[in-house]
């Protein structure tokens, strides 16, 4: 099952640390909606502020930038381009 991100608002505790909610949703059979899970967070005042990096396996890296990735990886993601990434983003 697909759910909008809005009903995960909704209906599930958000305050779960992530991965217990990734757990959860896994457990479930739950699949989000990753694109637009990351509008709503760059929507959001309380989260747009969060860096996000977007690592896939297909080339999506315009769409990412479109949607509000701060960052963008090819997988298979290296150690050190994922220390570059975040290094550029933490500072």
């Amino acid at each position: 099952m697909i759910a909008p991100y809005k009903w995960m608002r909704d209906y599930v505790d958000m305050n779960l640390a992530p991965e217990e909610l990734a757990q959860r949703l896994i457990m479930t059979g739950t699949a989000v909606d990753g694109w637009k899970v990351l509008q709503t967070l760059k929507a959001d005042s309380q989260t747009r502020s969060i860096p996000v990096i977007v690592c896939s396996v297909l080339a999506e890296e315009d769409l990412a930038r479109t949607v509000g990735a701060d960052a963008y990886l090819r997988k298979p993601v290296t150690q050190s381009s994922l220390l570059t990434a975040l290094t550029r983003l933490l500072g």
